[in-house]
């Protein structure tokens, strides 16, 4: 599921920088670098509590991630 979230956020990032290249009458000719990061998210109580009796259920899992690239345009 990481793996899925990563690659859309690289997705998204590469149709920004050609829309903004794009307009700015210019072409994306490379990627300079990329960072990955992401944040977990928890719904729920379950982690309100240090009580290990704490039940867990089953349920929607959210994965997020974020990625900032660098493109070279010419």
């Amino acid at each position: 599921m990481r793996a899925e979230a990563v690659g859309n956020a690289v997705a998204d990032a590469r149709a920004d920088a050609d829309a903004a290249a794009d307009a700015a009458g210019l072409t994306v000719t490379g990627v300079d670098q990329v960072e990955v990061g992401s944040a977990p998210v928890f719904a729920g109580r379950a982690l309100e509590s240090a009580d290990a009796s704490t039940e867990l259920r089953p349920g929607p899992v959210t994965v997020e991630a974020t990625v900032t690239v660098t493109y070279h345009a010419e």
